[in-house]
């Protein structure tokens, strides 16, 4: 019979975490700032894009279409993009596809008047944006393990509630002011994201991953 004091109790990591979930926002913004970003994407767009596309014209059977494509940008290039972050420098590439992502934003209110460059666009955006989320996922992985990488998956998911929560509040308010406002509001989060990607932030994480666990 097993032992009902002993037997029914998970053993216990005596191993103390090196961080707390504040820690790792201050040792990782650039992580952070990959997942905050597209949550703060993922619910905009899903709750607003349809309003963008209404705005300027189209129909609400071409606005759902929209944001399919840009859906499908992401579904379709994450296995790409992951194999990419295997096999190059992976700052490098979350910094470009940051770029790419803020320049299809600028290009947004240029191209959706155009029947033929506005899908390929979305397409882009969906895949750029998307593989933002993956390569900060890579990177937790890449530098963090044991407790350290637990605390990092727990401040990952209270981050993205707390970009998914904010977007279409913030969105859903700058509708007000104005109904295209959303590639606005794209531009400045992937700013804001790619300022969290500068060198000079992330020393702290690059120590830690090379100090012993």
């Amino acid at each position: 019979m097993m032992d009902q004091k002993t037997g029914d109790k998970l053993p216990k990591d005596t191993q103390e975490p090196n961080f707390s979930i504040i820690c790792f926002v201050k040792v990782a913004p650039a992580i952070c700032g990959g997942i905050v970003f597209f949550a703060f994407f993922d619910g905009t767009v899903l709750s607003m894009f349809p309003i963008y596309g209404l705005s300027v014209g189209h129909t609400e059977a071409i606005a759902a279409m929209m944001i399919s494509a840009i859906l499908a940008g992401d579904a379709i290039m994450q296995m790409p993009f992951g194999w990419l972050a295997d096999h190059m420098n992976r700052t490098r590439l979350y910094r470009v596809c940051g770029v790419v992502t803020l320049l299809a934003s600028l290009l947004l209110p240029i191209t959706m008047s155009h029947t033929f460059l506005i899908w390929p666009l979305l397409l882009v955006l969906g895949a750029t944006a998307g593989a933002i989320y993956t390569i900060a996922l890579v990177q937790i992985g890449q530098y963090f393990s044991g407790n350290d990488l637990m605390v990092a998956n727990a401040s990952a998911a209270m981050l993205w509630g707390i970009g998914n929560l904010s977007g279409p509040l913030l969105a859903g308010a700058m509708s007000e002011i104005s109904s295209s406002s959303l590639p606005f509001l794209l531009v400045a989060m992937t700013g804001l994201f790619l300022v969290s990607t500068m060198e000079r932030w992330n020393l702290g994480v690059k120590t830690l991953n090379n100090s012993p666990s």
